[in-house]
């Protein structure tokens, strides 16, 4: 007699890092208590929440350019050699000569403010906006994971559902083929029935013991995967609430998806393209800044410094500063044209992610649908094979069929079990991927 294993189709993931929490017991009821909970403390999302906050603050930081600076400055200057003037020799009583002069003292000490603003600054603007755009891109990061997340935490919670279905089933299915083994061993001894009979009850004992093994094993793998999602201590004892039954889910069309999250990074590339050319071609733009200068000064021939008002002189000024780029070589044009080779690449990559992403949605909705039909056929096979099956197991205890008859039936409904278990199986496998993309 053939061997049928019980395999539930399903897709493995990494979880995520474990997170401290105190010791307890939880009983998950629901796909959406065991999401809530990894976001309370899957410590992935938490640094994807992190990031958001250091985008932000470099945001905050690249709008400074808008406000003005105060700075506060102090210095002393030894002379060692002063500057020589010609000058007429007139004033010195020296006509027709000429008298180098220097003025200056040995020391000079300033001491004052210096406030400046940026008057035009395009690379500055541009830079800000890429920044602001950054913290978006964040946003999005954080929103992509939480789709997967949420993708994550389903298949794993609706696998342990099933393979917790299968567990229930599987101890029905050992009573009754240990029941068939016991009465073939009393049959066999009474000389009523052959070795191979007997050998094909108890063949069908072990078979069904493995499943159940393989099923017990597949809920345990699913909790230990649900534990490092939610970020559980190993300690915590997780489990399915046993009172929670799966059955076949309902239909979901196409325009109940939110928008995509791979797409939303994909225009969030594109503007940032088109910001990096306009970042390029900025740098051929002039730069003007505004700054003035309120403080004190003080000369003196010999070194120290003093501190009385009248030691000190005001000085002052106002600076208009532009800066015009003439001549930069090759280095600013080839970054403009590098610049927008780039921004026809991720426009071509956004044009091409979109068209393929519209197509998946479209073929995992379609999957999905006939996934639903398939399991329910599965299902009514299973429920008819299983009606065979207690029918057939009722005339072979009132010895009006062989033990060979019955154990053709069971074998067949052994076979309508594993397959109604798988084609749930992948029905929610899709349902995981497709619920994770609908708002909550």
């Amino acid at each position: 007699m053939k061997k049928f294993k019980f395999i539930i189709l399903t897709t493995l993931f990494c979880g995520a890092s474990l997170v401290k929490l105190s010791a307890q017991e939880i009983s998950l009821k629901s796909a959406e208590q065991a999401y809530q909970l990894a976001l309370e403390s899957n410590s992935d999302y938490k640094n994807y929440k992190l990031n958001e906050l250091i985008s932000e603050e470099g945001y905050q930081q690249s709008k400074s350019y808008k406000k003005a600076s105060i700075t506060g400055t102090f210095n002393g200057q030894k002379n060692l050699d002063l500057a020589v003037t010609p000058l007429p020799g007139e004033i010195f009583g020296q006509p027709g000569q000429t008298v180098e002069a220097q003025f200056g003292q040995e020391y000079t000490y300033n001491a004052g403010i210096t406030i400046s603003k940026q008057i035009l600054n395009r690379e500055a603007a541009f830079q800000a906006k890429i920044s602001e755009l950054s913290v978006e891109q964040a946003e999005a990061d954080t929103k992509l994971f939480k789709e997967l997340l949420a993708e994550q935490v389903g298949l794993y919670y609706y696998t342990g559902l099933i393979a917790q279905k299968a567990i229930k089933l599987g101890e029905e299915d050992l009573k009754t083929v240990l029941q068939i083994e016991e009465l073939a061993e009393e049959k066999f001894q009474e000389g009523l029935l052959d070795a191979i009979a007997l050998n094909g009850a108890s063949i069908n004992v072990e078979v069904v013991k493995q499943n159940l093994n393989s099923s017990r094993q597949l809920e345990q793998q699913c909790l230990t995967e649900l534990k490092k999602l939610i970020g559980l201590e190993p300690a915590t004892r997780l489990s399915f609430f046993e009172e929670t039954e799966i059955a076949i889910p309902n239909p979901i069309m196409l325009d109940q998806l939110g928008e995509n999250s791979k797409l939303a990074l994909a225009i969030l590339s594109q503007k940032q393209a088109d910001l990096q050319v306009k970042l390029s071609q900025s740098l051929l733009l002039p730069t003007m800044t505004v700054s003035t200068y309120h403080g004190k000064q003080q000369f003196r021939d010999e070194f120290g410094l003093g501190l009385r008002g009248d030691d000190w002189s005001n000085y002052s000024y106002v600076a208009l500063n532009l800066n015009v780029p003439i001549f930069t070589g090759k280095r600013t044009r080839s970054k403009i044209k590098q610049s927008k080779l780039n921004q026809e690449y991720v426009n071509n990559d956004k044009l091409q992610t979109e068209k393929s992403l519209v197509l998946s949605d479209i073929q995992m909705i379609e999957e999905y649908q006939l996934s639903i039909t398939d399991a329910e056929s599965s299902e009514k096979i299973y429920q008819l094979k299983n009606t065979n099956q207690e029918l057939s197991l009722k005339k072979y205890l009132e010895g009006l069929i062989s033990l060979d008859a019955y154990l053709l039936v069971y074998e067949e409904y052994i076979k309508a079990e594993h397959t109604y278990l798988n084609a749930l199986s992948k029905t929610y496998n899709y349902y995981s991927q497709i619920t994770s993309r609908i708002e909550k």
